[in-house]
């Protein structure tokens, strides 16, 4: 079993990334080209920093983790609900599509 994303899955994710997390558009071609690519190591990490400050990833693992994204703990007070939303999308999207 692949653990690639399609390019709609990659796509869609990134736009929860834009819209919760303030991630930057111009990012979307390498993200999707990334998460398209048979991982090395699983499960994969992406820094999109966005408004989730330097510490904001998005998290690709197999099992009940799935989909995530995740901010150092120190920017989670201001960011704890984009977090929380962003995160609540993803797993509905991951549902849907898988």
């Amino acid at each position: 079993m692949s653990n690639a994303l399609t390019w709609e899955q990659a796509s869609l994710i990134f736009d929860i990334l834009v819209e919760e997390c303030g991630a930057e558009e111009p990012m979307r071609l390498e993200f999707v080209r990334y998460h398209m690519t048979e991982p090395r190591y699983f499960p994969t990490e992406y820094r999109f920093i966005g408004s989730l400050g330097f510490g904001g990833k998005f998290w690709h693992a197999n099992g009940r983790d799935g989909w995530y994204v995740t901010c150092y703990q120190e920017d989670n007070t201001r960011a704890g609900e984009k977090v929380k939303k962003a995160n609540e999308r993803l797993a509905a999207l991951r549902l849907r599509l898988t």
